[in-house]
């Protein structure tokens, strides 16, 4: 999920780092010429979305893999291992569901 949430922070306001190179401490300065230079995201925010959606089921995935793998490893019987393991999987659904609601909440910019 921070991964996720990190996307639209390096794809839509990554690109300020431009103007910021010129004028690093805020001076007035334009070192570069590029201080005044307002840039567009770099994707669409309907790609942003997807990127992170895709992440979050992606981590959730890996985590379900990694945790019944674990699971594995503590008890030698399949069937133990699945029910011990359940109620983390359970839980890892709800974490993923809160998740993905949380992302689709419209941002606010801060600007």
């Amino acid at each position: 999920m921070h991964l996720a949430h990190n996307v639209f922070h390096l794809f839509a306001e990554g690109v300020n780092i431009i103007p910021i190179l010129s004028d690093p401490f805020g001076y007035g300065w334009n070192l570069f010429g590029t201080a005044n230079l307002n840039m567009a995201p770099l994707l669409t925010m309907e790609s942003m979305k997807i990127i992170q959606m895709g992440l979050v089921v992606l981590g959730y995935f890996t985590a379900v893999y990694v945790g019944y793998k674990i699971s594995l490893s503590i008890s030698s019987d399949k069937k133990a291992a699945f029910g011990s393991f359940l109620p983390i999987l359970l839980l890892m659904i709800i974490f993923t569901i809160i998740n993905l609601w949380i992302l689709d909440i419209p941002m606010l910019h801060r600007h």
